[in-house]
């Protein structure tokens, strides 16, 4: 079936790899790799390996595929301009979601004293703590409506399309 061609596939896109980054792996801690990347889309997996393939100097880990694997999410620093637009002008909407919110309230209140590098630090650290434990799972976006309407619809609008 198509699952299985996919899975082997994967199997040799694993192996093919692993021996490219100098990386010894057993048939054993192969099927464990694959099974702990099923959870994953195949297609973003792939696209994973190949990145590895490209940017890893050292050995191939679990921990390297899955950082690579794009699940739609921004990375920190989109999702921090994000976040600084929301906390900075409160007439702004923007469209965010749920990490990103989590992560605001990590480095709300250091903003407001004043520190916005100690601010981004702490969205930094807590959003990619956030994103790594969701990886995988849905995203949910959502418009935090700010105080001027004129400037809602645009926003919503292109996050749309």
């Amino acid at each position: 079936g198509g699952k299985g061609r996919i899975l082997s596939n994967l199997i040799k896109a694993l192996a093919v790899t692993a021996e490219l980054t100098g990386t010894e792996l057993s048939k054993a801690a192969l099927t464990v790799m694959e099974a702990d990347l099923s959870k994953y889309p195949a297609d973003k997996v792939l696209e994973a390996l190949v990145r590895c393939r490209h940017e890893l100097t050292g050995r191939l880990s679990l921990a390297a595929i899955i950082d690579r694997i794009d699940d739609g999410r921004p990375k920190a620093d989109e999702a921090w301009g994000i976040a600084l637009l929301a906390m900075q002008d409160e007439t702004e909407t923007v469209i965010m979601n749920d990490e990103i919110s989590e992560a605001m309230n990590a480095a709300r209140g250091i903003l407001e004293s004043g520190d916005e590098t100690g601010s981004r630090m702490a969205f930094r650290a807590a959003y990619e703590r956030i994103t790594r434990d969701k990886k995988g799972q849905p995203i949910r976006w959502w418009p935090s409506l700010g105080s001027d309407a004129s400037k809602r619809e645009s926003v919503t609008v292109r996050r749309v399309q």
